[in-house]
């Protein structure tokens, strides 16, 4: 990997971490596209990089949130835990299937076509989140551990059906995202531990790596915002499902 791969990896990271496209999905077709085999120690630096990103992005909610609230957190990230640990080899391998990724991409596709649908045509009454509706949005969130299956489109979407308000769901999708990459950071970082450790490190090419992920991260996630308030997830679906069909076409033929 160069610096030019390493600044192009950590763009896709920071924006397609937050943007309901599906991160996973992306970096695999990139990796594939340069030919390079997964770096697993450059993968957990990313998501420290985008970690830090949604914290400095919602600093000012997060300083506010109470016990509730974070029990509420807490039990929405439990279905990922446990997805994450059943399902992690398993995944491994679908990680480098570009026929699954397509499915998932296409899947995130209509999550975000139902989300317009929700945004659009807004309840009567919004409803608050409580400890069920955070269970179903952890479930989906855990889902998304799928590549290709967009995490922050599979928590809009569960949360915008349940009744919940647009700001509401934005604000507990990206709570939610906070324990869930630190944990796939974890996880990652207990596989370089058993494996080879870090070896050796390009210091210079993680940093720029990881700031280009950081700065698009913050980015986005000002753009999903924009999005959000606008009311418009049209533009998620089609790409979604646009980009699924061209790479499930692309493998077929």
């Amino acid at each position: 990997m160069n610096y030019f791969q390493a600044i192009i990896l950590g763009v896709i990271q920071g924006v397609t971490e937050f943007l309901p496209i599906s991160s996973d999905g992306h970096l695999s077709i990139a990796q594939q596209f340069f030919g390079l085999t997964e770096v697993l120690s450059f993968d957990v630096f990313l998501h420290l990089a985008t970690l830090v990103a949604v914290i400095i992005f919602f600093w000012k909610d997060l300083w506010t949130l109470k016990i509730k609230d974070w029990f509420l957190v807490g039990i929405g990230t439990l279905p990922a835990v446990v997805m994450g640990l059943w399902v992690k080899d398993w995944l491994e391998a679908l990680m480098h299937s570009a026929i699954y990724v397509g499915l998932f991409l296409i899947l995130s596709g209509i999550f975000n076509f139902i989300s317009h649908y929700f945004m659009t045509h807004p309840p009567e009454n919004f409803s608050k989140v409580n400890w069920k509706k955070a269970l179903v949005i952890g479930t989906l969130q855990a889902s998304a551990i799928m590549p290709g299956l967009s995490r922050s489109g599979s928590t809009m979407m569960s949360g915008l059906a349940q009744k919940m308000d647009k700001q509401s769901t934005f604000k507990f999708s990206f709570f939610l995202a906070i324990p869930a990459i630190l944990g796939a950071v974890i996880l990652q970082g207990l596989d370089l531990m058993q494996g080879t450790g870090l070896g050796s490190v390009n210091v210079g090419l993680y940093l720029i790596g990881g700031l280009a992920a950081t700065i698009t991260g913050l980015l986005s996630l000002r753009l999903l915002k924009f999005v959000v308030d606008k009311a418009n997830f049209a533009f998620f679906g089609w790409y979604c499902v646009i980009l699924g069909s061209a790479l499930l076409i692309f493998q077929l033929i």
